[in-house]
């Protein structure tokens, strides 16, 4: 298993489709950053309607946290739609429905029009209250589905229900039924989206990374192996986007989330399943190989500011075994990662750092499936010049006056991680077990050193390029994560996620008697 990727998620079992690299100057009308769901999907898109495009991704196709989902298809945010009404008025809030019931359509006409064998399937949706509730948590929580589904009928989903049964459990719990909702297997469905978009003649490259956007007519992408990209508009879909420093990332907060899976003895009703707990939790099912297995994630935090990892498996392993005493041993467990915007809606449309022909598309937290659709559909009316009702409500540079809370809520946890600059390290060289990271203080500085299976110890920076926050450990993934804004790098320091777009800088530790090596003689190689 990979040092740097150690968790694996049952989409894993399958291969990603494998593109080549860059190895000379391109030219396209449109270049997409970023070869996830979203990034292949606005790239489809805008190939059919006759666009010529290359998409470009610093690791494999689907290699970030497209294969790190749970490929949840559904028009029910993270948000409620009462709170959506609240922020945004009922009218908004109505297009954002709308628009994300439009957006699983197309998905599925996709599906249809392609001939993708990916395991689609339309399946209800349940909204429910935990079942051991004491009385007075379970009326409020019932109070807040009345509301939720009053606000539901207002929006536009027709024929949801408050029901007192779920059919997963075999007891009765009072939920919200949603249907029309959808699942499939992700990287199938990514398989077949890339050999659509080879055969409509888009270019697909892997193991580049862009190094620096520079805005004009066209924009020139700069590559890190010397190579231009030239491109009338450019789309980045990098999850959090490393084209801008501040404008974004002061309104979206990074989450990790963690997912097991297991095989169930038990026959349970496809369907989407999410209780109304903070921390959240979720069910699906997911067919592989002639067996059946359960998908339950939930239990997030704020990217980098907890560490007690096996404690959220355990958590989420105790909540679904209360349902399902027929589920099987775990065989699968990981994380992902997710932005949350401050007023519960997607950033799409115009970069606000760089010119009108560079575009966005972020904050799709635990939905990035519709959400992807959508921001594919927006863009290319965007860049089409089309005009479009949905531009002004997803617009990037947007003010929502009712988040101001949730605002500072996220940014004074923001601040409050740069006073790890001011705290001393306890970890010492010799603490750290092979395998294993810790931020060592040296002098005045922080170095993030690593220690290999073989021994050896690579330091780097801990200090995150992005706005010089403090990385920490993640001893799950063997990464660096930074609890400002969430950039992460592997145990190396190879920039991993955004918005950060640059490796942690090379350290060197003088002075102890163990071998040390620096950052730029020992870096693991990507994967090919």
């Amino acid at each position: 298993m990979d040092i740097n990727r150690p968790t694996k998620s049952i989409w894993m079992e399958k291969e990603a489709p494998r593109v080549a690299e860059v190895t000379e100057n391109l030219k396209c009308d449109v270049t997409v950053i970023g070869a996830g769901v979203a990034g292949l999907l606005t790239a489809y898109k805008l190939l059919k309607d006759g666009l010529s495009v290359v998409v470009i991704d610093d690791g494999k196709i689907a290699g970030g946290q497209t294969q790190r989902t749970t490929a949840h298809i559904t028009a029910m945010l993270d948000s409620r739609y009462c709170e959506l009404e609240s922020l945004h008025g009922t009218d908004k809030a109505r297009q954002v429905a709308q628009s994300h019931i439009k957006a699983i359509d197309w998905i599925e006409g996709i599906i249809k029009n392609e001939s993708i064998a990916c395991q689609f399937a339309r399946l209800p949706g349940y909204l429910f209250i935990d079942p051991k509730s004491d009385p007075a948590h379970f009326q409020t929580k019932h109070d807040e589905l009345e509301k939720e589904l009053a606000a539901l009928a207002r929006v536009g989903f027709d024929g949801a229900i408050l029901e007192k049964a779920l059919p997963a459990f075999g007891v009765e719990v009072t939920c919200i039924k949603v249907e029309n909702q959808a699942q499939f297997h992700i990287l199938e469905f990514i398989t077949g989206v890339v050999q659509a978009i080879a055969n409509m003649g888009g270019r697909l490259f892997s193991h580049c990374h862009i190094t620096e956007i520079k805005d004009g007519e066209p924009v020139t992408l700069l590559t890190n192996n010397g190579r231009t990209i030239e491109a009338g508009s450019v789309v980045v879909a990098t999850n959090s986007p490393v084209s801008n420093w501040l404008a974004i990332h002061s309104k979206v907060a990074a989450y990790r989330s963690y997912v097991i899976s297991a095989q169930c003895e038990e026959s349970i009703p496809d369907g989407l399943y999410w209780d109304t707990e903070d921390p959240y939790h979720y069910i699906r099912c997911q067919k592989t190989d002639d067996k059946n297995y359960l998908i339950i994630g939930g239990e997030d935090h704020r990217t980098g500011q907890e560490n007690d990892y096996e404690t959220r498996f355990a958590k989420l392993e105790d909540w679904a075994r209360t349902f399902i005493p027929g589920l099987g041993p775990l065989e699968y467990k990981w994380s992902g990662q997710v932005y949350e915007t401050v007023d519960g809606l997607p950033y799409i449309g115009h970069d606000p750092g760089h010119s009108k022909n560079v575009y966005v598309a972020t904050g799709m937290s635990g939905v990035g499936m519709s959400e992807s659709a959508l921001a594919a559909l927006l863009l290319s009316d965007l860049i089409a010049g089309r005009e479009s009702s949905l531009q002004s409500v997803y617009e990037p540079t947007r003010i929502t006056f009712g988040a101001a809370g949730e605002f500072l809520k996220e940014n004074i946890s923001t601040a409050g991680q740069y006073l790890e600059h001011f705290g001393s390290s306890a970890a010492e060289l010799s603490d750290i077990a092979p395998g294993e990271g810790a931020v060592i203080a040296r002098g005045l500085g922080k170095a993030a050193v690593f220690r290999s299976e073989n021994g050896s110890a690579i330091s780097c920076s801990a200090i995150c390029p992005h706005m010089k926050a403090v990385v920490r450990w993640n001893s799950l993934e063997k990464s660096w994560d930074c609890p400002a804004h969430g950039s992460r790098f592997d145990s190396c320091g190879k920039v991993l996620d955004g918005p950060a777009n640059s490796d942690l800088e090379a350290a060197e530790i003088a002075g102890d008697d163990e071998q040390l090596l620096s950052l730029t003689n020992q870096i693991a190689p990507l994967e090919a």
